[in-house]
């Protein structure tokens, strides 16, 4: 029944509905945090995680072991804390948390070549890295989501809200 509803809006609006002026803020906001979520890297760390403890010459078992044990909790805190800190600043926190953990990768590896504190060099990606996945399941993960939902159906155009939230359609 609401998908039915739904199609038979989408089909008396207009694709050009989506770009009024009183949708932009909130479709600007959703998508924006989206595509920074999508283009914050954590697909290339999580893909190249091996290779990155293997080229700092650490163990590339317990690196990514460690990112699991990390990530697990900072998830949980981040879905206690959102509610209670506020969305912006867990935003602001974990892109902040990212950068800090891109930063240590670099200079790790930046201290590697040029064999200074050969010892630290490899503490020092495996620390990066696990910023990175903390920081970013801290926030980054999940509150663009929540924030897409929440703007998703509250008087847009259904275009607006078919690109948030495509519908699912019912089971008979």
């Amino acid at each position: 029944m609401v998908y039915t509803e739904n199609l038979q809006q989408f089909s008396e609006a207009k694709i050009f509905d989506l770009f009024q002026r009183k949708y932009a803020h909130s479709l600007i906001v959703g998508v924006g945090l989206m595509a920074l979520q999508q283009f914050g890297g954590i697909n290339g760390i999580v893909y190249y995680a091996s290779a990155i403890f293997e080229s700092a010459d650490f163990s590339s078992r317990i690196g990514t072991i460690a990112m699991v044990v990390v990530q697990v909790p900072t998830t949980l805190i981040g879905a206690l804390l959102m509610d209670k800190s506020g969305r912006r600043l867990l935003l602001m926190i974990s892109a902040g948390g990212t950068c800090l953990g891109c930063f240590l990768v670099g200079l790790s590896f930046l201290l590697q070549d040029l064999e200074l504190w050969k010892e630290l060099t490899p503490i020092l990606a495996l620390v990066g890295v696990l910023v990175f996945k903390g920081s970013f399941s801290l926030g980054m993960a999940g509150i663009p989501w929540i924030i897409m939902s929440e703007n998703g159906n509250n008087g847009y155009s259904p275009w607006a809200a078919q690109i948030k939230n495509p519908p699912i359609p019912e089971k008979k």
